[in-house]
């Protein structure tokens, strides 16, 4: 009986992608996961000091910038749009309605991303208790207090980047051509977390990985749903009624709604 081959013939032509796509769940965890520990071995202390001297005229308008990973925007941006294309679907036919039905499930996607990647990433900080860079004047970098469920001790993973990086890889599938800008974004809403002293290196890039991640893993969901229900019908329905009742009762006092906002830019 001929001995089978285990290993790929010298001469096959091996590529990185596809190296890297053909490993397994486990292998690409554990890659990525050395690679933090790594970063934070080399880079949070160290960026943590230049963080401390920063500029506060930079600092303030890093603040700005790093708004782009607040998940409430795009939510609630994001719910307005799903409302106006239900109602939208509605009364069209044809090839109008194919058309909105498309944006409809580009707008899911981005909305899931956020939440779910935003979920998971504030679920992992609080039950990992890691110290932010400027806890009691200065942290260690493995400082740790499990289940503190104290903003001061939920450094890990960083929750601006995971959801930063997810919408803008959410909005990378929809908009191909402009992919690289969309992710040029993320990545700088997701590094002035460290230059504004409030993560470490290796939480903001913990943030990244968990966000791209889930947007893939979304993507591919909701491309298996063209075959099958992304999500059971009924609980479809009772998620859209509930997201219909909050935009109804928020847009019923936009008196309200718009002191509220100038509150807050003040």
């Amino acid at each position: 009986m001929p001995t089978p081959k285990i290993i790929a013939p010298m001469h096959a032509p091996v590529g990185w992608l596809p190296l890297v796509s053909n490993q397994s769940g486990l292998s690409k965890a554990a890659t990525v996961a050395v690679g933090i520990v790594a970063l934070s071995l080399v880079a949070d202390d160290s960026l943590r000091t230049f963080a401390l001297q920063t500029d506060p005229t930079v600092k303030s308008v890093l603040r700005y910038i790093t708004e782009i990973g607040n998940s409430a925007w795009p939510l609630g941006i994001g719910g307005l749009l799903w409302v106006v294309l239900a109602l939208l679907l509605r009364q069209r036919h044809g090839f109008t309605k194919t058309a909105l039905r498309r944006a409809r499930a580009c707008v899911l996607l981005v909305m899931a991303s956020v939440a779910l990647s935003g979920l998971l990433a504030n679920i992992l900080k609080q039950v990992i208790g890691r110290a932010r860079p400027m806890t009691d004047g200065g942290a260690e970098v493995y400082q740790f207090n499990l289940l503190a469920f104290d903003p001061a001790w939920a450094s890990f993973p960083s929750g601006h980047a995971t959801t930063s990086m997810a919408m803008m890889i959410a909005l990378a599938m929809i908009l191909p051509r402009h992919a690289l800008a969309c992710i040029a974004i993320g990545l700088l809403g997701a590094v002035t977390r460290v230059q504004l002293g409030v993560h470490w290196a290796s939480d903001v890039a913990a943030g990244i990985t968990l966000g791209v991640a889930v947007t893939i893993v979304l993507r591919q969901r909701l491309d298996a749903g063209r075959r099958r229900a992304l999500i059971p019908y009924g609980t479809a329905r009772l998620l859209r009624r509930c997201l219909a009742s909050l935009v109804h009762n928020t847009l019923k006092h936009p008196i309200q709604l718009f002191g509220v906002v100038l509150k807050k830019l003040r």
